[in-house]
């Protein structure tokens, strides 16, 4: 199921809101994993990513399960205002994932008991100057699931009704990872610690990262939106039944309305 849904999301938008309102019919928790995996973690590195970085991201997919850690302890999802830190090492061609207190630990990061990497946004430093907020890939747990140096994953235990997508806390202690590992689609760091993007206004290019977001992160609350409506309908088609005497139902006549409970 994951190569199709990596496929898909590779070949466009429209398919993979599809595949999410097809998996939500048959199981929601699956339909919201996948959502994780395939449209959060998937869909940030097509869309902020480079070439490379979706050639050797997205491919794993099949074999490695991801998540995306966006929302904070103190301030939910204000993803320009975000605490994190992520600062170039330039003798060692390393960036720095921190979490400098209690208020920027990601909170509610779906797959966060499984995931082996997670897209991470943090505010680039470079040279002691704020480059602004970035997204970069960090590592949780090895291919085994025992969890890297300096990462701590607190589980959040199961979500009501979502059995199988386990959220948690996640924690870094000044992370080491790669400079490839910034997805660098509006922004590229050189090794001399130059940033150059296209974009030059930093305000501007938070905007465009944004932007490119959102079709992805759509196709998760499109197909959890399609899973509701047809719980609520299920919902008030059972009622109506409960609450229409046996002797008045007629096959082919209209039912009296009934209040939903």
């Amino acid at each position: 199921m994951k190569g199709v849904v990596v496929l898909q999301q590779l070949q466009g938008h429209t398919d993979s809101l599809v595949i999410g309102e097809v998996l939500c019919t048959a199981d929601v928790a699956t339909a919201v994993k996948c959502g994780v995996i395939c449209w959060l973690f998937g869909g940030a590195v097509r869309n902020l990513g480079s070439p490379g970085h979706v050639a050797k991201w997205l491919q794993s997919l099949q074999k490695y399960s991801r998540m995306l850690a966006m929302t904070e302890r103190g301030h939910g999802s204000n993803v320009r205002g975000t605490p994190t830190e992520a600062t170039f090492d330039l003798s060692a061609q390393e960036g720095v994932i921190h979490t400098p207190c209690e208020d920027s630990e990601k909170m509610h990061t779906g797959n966060a008991m499984h995931g082996n990497h997670a897209v991470v946004f943090a505010q680039l430093t470079v040279h002691g100057r704020s480059q602004g907020a970035c997204c970069f890939i960090a590592p949780v747990c090895d291919e085994n699931g025992s969890l890297y140096p300096a990462v701590t994953v607190v589980d959040m235990t199961y979500q009501e009704g979502l059995h199988g997508v386990v959220n948690g806390i996640l924690i870094f202690d000044k992370v080491r990872i790669p400079r490839n590992h910034l997805l660098d689609e509006f922004g590229s760091m050189a090794p001399d610690g130059q940033c150059h993007s296209s974009i030059k206004k930093k305000n501007a290019r938070f905007s465009a990262m944004l932007a490119a977001l959102t079709p992805s992160r759509l196709a998760d609350f499109q197909a959890i939106g399609t899973m509701q409506v047809v719980d609520a309908d299920f919902i008030y088609l059972t009622v109506r039944s409960l609450h229409v005497p046996a002797w008045i139902v007629i096959p082919g006549a209209e039912l009296p309305e009934a209040p939903l409970v």
